[in-house]
């Protein structure tokens, strides 16, 4: 049973992104394994764990785009930002909640935006994260993040609770929008409920619950919709297909020159997804363009090394 790719699964409430991995770790008793994205203990939703070589892959994973849906309460707020913590603020009446303001309000977080991390949160500062300094009383510094956020949209809102959708850049803090929407309608908010729905092209539709991936067969736990073997692993770059003497010095550390005048000449540098004249996964490259068509290529990452 091949054991190097990536797998879908759908996490449930209770569990941390860490418990996550040491479960998959011992069920398939494979102990290389890297996921592309935390979530909080309460969210829900999908996750992609690195299995193997291709946690080798990870760096190209885990800065694609996530989609959510979730739910936002209104009438007071909390020290986490989420459901998970003490409230900070009486609880507050809510006026005239409805779509139209929500989404025009939804307009404010839409594009760049500048955020700070919520005081309790994985974030790092001085060695210690910001959870441990504000579980001891001590000061959370505010830092400042960019990020993206491409698409946000309120679906519902009823008893004090919107539905939202959103699309953003890896890295932003829902719960950080949650609570800012809160204080800009002067009767505070908090993350209601969370589910991560896409990471770049995979889908949570098809990812696997722990549970159900623990009674799984031997022989089905690593197989399609929710395991996707190394070398159909589709990454969000270009790729190319070189012959077999450009393959070999590649897997020997060498550079090598490619010609190709229909590589987009968008492209200038970056990274390059590189197959054989078989459709094998090579693995990654480093290039830069040169003159009239001719790429040069340095090999990033070698998954194979014998053909």
């Amino acid at each position: 049973m091949e054991k190097d790719g990536v797998l879908f699964i759908n996490k449930s409430s209770g569990y941390t992104s860490h418990d996550v991995v040491a479960c998959v770790r011992k069920i398939i008793k494979l102990k290389k394994i890297g996921h592309t994205g935390t979530l909080d203990p309460h969210a829900l939703g999908l996750m992609v764990l690195c299995l193997g070589k291709a946690v080798r892959l990870q760096q190209f994973l885990t800065g694609l785009s996530k989609s959510y849906k979730g739910e936002i309460k209104f009438g007071y707020s909390t020290n986490t930002y989420d459901i998970e913590g003490e409230p900070t603020s009486e609880p507050m009446e809510v006026k005239d909640l409805d779509l139209e303001k929500l989404n025009e309000i939804a307009k404010k977080f839409t594009g760049k935006i500048v955020q700070t991390p919520p005081p309790f949160s994985a974030k790092k500062y001085l060695g210690k994260k910001f959870y441990e300094l504000a579980r001891e009383g001590l000061p959370v510094p505010k830092l400042i993040k960019n990020v993206e956020v491409f698409k946000f949209n309120f679906v519902s809102v009823k008893d004090n609770i919107a539905n939202f959708e959103i699309e953003c850049s890896s890295g932003t803090y829902i719960r950080s929008i949650a609570h800012e929407i809160g204080q800009i309608l002067g009767f505070g908010s908090f993350l209601y409920s969370l589910t991560r729905t896409r990471i770049g092209s995979f889908s949570l539709e098809k990812a696997i619950k722990i549970e159900d991936f623990q009674n799984l067969p031997e022989d089905k736990k690593l197989s399609p919709p929710h395991f996707i073997p190394l070398n159909d692993i589709v990454l969000n770059i270009p790729s190319i297909v070189l012959d077999n003497l450009q393959i070999k010095k590649l897997t020997k550390g060498n550079e090598v020159y490619h010609y190709d005048p229909d590589f987009p000449r968008s492209e200038r540098c970056g990274f390059i997804q590189i197959y054989t004249k078989d459709q094998i996964f090579l693995g990654i490259g480093e290039i830069e363009r040169k003159e009239s068509g001719t790429i040069l290529i340095k090999p990033k990452i070698i998954l194979k090394d014998k053909f």
